[in-house]
């Protein structure tokens, strides 16, 4: 939260009426099993427990880099910590994933992304990985992708490297 802060300041210092940027900063703690992070207006992170295949989004407050100078930034960025239990996978991704249209204009949406993680969940980083991008690549096909579309895994997994 507190480098959040900071950037906001700078950010704002610098940016033009009516933009923003949108971040999430964390630090994963390998040693404690641990994920802390604060949110500025970023999508929320979605994690699946393996212990009981459960999904759900990692919910935090946090406004947009850049609206606003200081003081409600301040007090809007909040900071949550994620114990990752062993299978524990964390899903942070843009809003590219989530607003990627098919021919019908329907968005991707949270909820796919969720159920997808449902049934994949249990799936090394690198195999869901590649089943989640030909998952959105197949619902978006015949259309123009016309945002970034990034995702990043997060797994404990202490029986293998990965």
């Amino acid at each position: 939260a507190d480098v959040l802060i900071k950037i906001n300041k700078l950010v704002y210092q610098i940016m033009q009426n009516g933009l923003f940027v949108t971040m999430l900063y964390g630090i994963l703690d390998i040693k404690n099993n641990k994920f802390t992070f604060a949110r500025a207006g970023h999508e929320l992170p979605l994690i699946y427990k393996s212990s009981d295949r459960s999904t759900h989004p990692f919910k935090t407050v946090g406004m947009a880099l850049g609206f606003e100078k200081g003081n409600v930034f301040a007090s809007s960025v909040e900071e949550k910590t994620i114990d990752l239990g062993n299978g524990d996978t964390i899903i942070l991704y843009t809003d590219g994933v989530t607003e990627a249209n098919n021919k019908f204009t329907e968005e991707y949406g949270v909820t796919r992304i969720q159920d997808f993680l449902k049934e994949n969940g249990d799936q090394s980083a690198a195999k869901f990985l590649g089943l989640f991008y030909e998952d959105v690549k197949n619902f978006c096909l015949g259309t123009e992708q016309f945002d970034d579309m990034t995702i990043v895994i997060i797994q404990r997994n202490d029986n293998t490297n990965e």
